[in-house]
């Protein structure tokens, strides 16, 4: 996983721990949070704001996105209505509502009341994914201004005048604090738990995400073909003429002339922000003529000198 960079705790004796894992307390501090209260549309924005960015931590987001395409091959312009996709919408959100009922009920049962924290000093664990630190920097903000609450809750608490020197060198000394957080320590069963929900709220939230990509093909090509998603060209090769299980070239494949395979791989796979090539096929065609092609031409010389 490109991102999983342990995180050490401010402890006597530091403990590494997990990206991943800290990340998944951080969701599930925010989602049982909701228990108690939240806004309108917050039941299930932010759970879904949670799973995208956990999905991209984890460099996921396009694989799940792809499962939600599937269901949507050959979709017709005709069939995919302004109606059609207010109805999926609306299904998704209820069923949405019920997978983070049963995610809340299911992380308060395993942590409500009990659970154990894990200190966490931000500005010595700066190594970490920007979407990481993004998550803790925003946990550390809303503890200042939970306990700054608290404080001034207090009877008698009076704010000191913010003047002159003394307001200045006190100022300094906040700014010279550690950034410490707490955040709750899962155990591993209740972590894979919350991971299986968060697969669930998935499937539903990114459907919105689903539906921009398919109204941008079903309006250029009259219809939606699922296509699956690679960062650059020469990820088509390693997924389309490698084998997933030896790792060698498919001889099958490479027995197949230039035009066929550049066919194929052009009717079944888009690059990621390569929106040009969706536009005009015969640009997309003339890429895979580069790389790709090269890379077959390569396997088929190792191929020949085998025997």
């Amino acid at each position: 996983m490109k991102n999983e960079k342990t995180l050490f705790t401010n402890e006597t004796k530091p403990r590494s721990i997990s990206g991943t894992n800290i990340f998944i307390s951080l969701i599930a501090e925010d989602i049982l949070q909701l228990r108690e209260s939240c806004y309108q549309g917050e039941y299930t924005e932010v759970p879904a704001k949670h799973t995208k960015d956990y999905l991209i931590f984890t460099d996921n987001y396009w694989s799940t996105l792809e499962t939600c395409l599937r269901d949507f091959d050959k979709m017709s312009k005709e069939k995919f209505t302004e109606k059609y996709r207010k109805n999926e919408l609306k299904e998704s959100e209820k069923a949405l509502e019920g997978i983070v009922e049963d995610t809340i009920d299911y992380i308060f049962d395993k942590i409500g009341g009990h659970q154990n924290s894990i200190p966490i000093d931000i500005d010595k664990n700066k190594h970490v994914d920007p979407l990481l630190k993004k998550k803790l920097e925003q946990k550390y903000a809303r503890q200042i201004i939970a306990d700054a609450t608290v404080v001034e809750s207090e009877p008698g608490h009076e704010k000191e005048p913010e003047k002159g020197k003394k307001a200045d060198n006190k100022k300094e000394d906040e700014n010279d604090e550690p950034k410490i957080i707490d955040v709750i320590e899962l155990p591993e069963t209740t972590i894979q738990g919350i991971k299986r929900s968060i697969r669930k709220i998935a499937e539903e939230s990114l459907i919105q995400d689903a539906f921009e990509i398919i109204e941008y093909r079903v309006l250029n090509d009259g219809e939606y073909r699922f296509k699956k998603f690679v960062h650059k060209i020469s990820d088509i090769y390693d997924d389309f003429i490698l084998n997933p299980t030896s790792g060698k070239p498919k001889k099958s494949l490479l027995e197949k002339d230039d035009t066929t395979l550049i066919k194929q791989a052009a009717n079944n796979y888009e690059v990621i922000g390569k929106r040009k090539y969706l536009k005009n096929k015969r640009k997309f065609e003339s890429a895979l003529r580069g790389s790709f092609l090269e890379q077959v031409k390569s396997a088929r010389e190792v191929l020949k000198k085998e025997g």
